[in-house]
């Protein structure tokens, strides 16, 4: 069975081993993207949770999870310091879910949403 990393370093090209950051990248808006980048040149054990939350969601084979680990992005009792609140630097649930339904539904990505999960397009 195919995992989420499996299928986005296909989809993307990206090593295996940069795959957390290059996923933790891809979902940031465009408007923090910049900063984050800075950060994590600089110290990247800032986003170590958001890394370590999507090391797990790399390992999940069905794109009906994907759901579940967007919401702790979107939890706002995860806290994270002035810095994120102030610019509203932390990745987005919504681009996790646009992502993993992207790369878990391509040809080759070998998963087939069900009708319930599938994007309208």
């Amino acid at each position: 069975m195919t995992t989420f990393r499996d299928a986005y370093c296909r989809h993307f090209e990206c090593p295996s081993e940069e795959f957390e950051q290059d996923l933790l990248l891809a979902c940031m808006s465009s408007q923090s993207l910049f900063f984050a980048k800075w950060i994590l040149r600089f110290r990247p054990d800032f986003f170590a949770t958001e890394c370590s939350r999507l090391r797990s969601a790399g390992n999940m084979t069905d794109p009906r999870f994907v759901y579940d680990f967007a919401a702790e992005f979107s939890d706002p009792r995860r806290g994270g310091g002035w810095v994120r609140e102030r610019f509203g630097i932390r990745p987005k649930g919504r681009a996790l879910i646009a992502i993993a339904l992207e790369v878990m539904t391509a040809p080759g990505g070998e998963m087939t949403p069900p009708a319930s999960v599938a994007p309208s397009r």
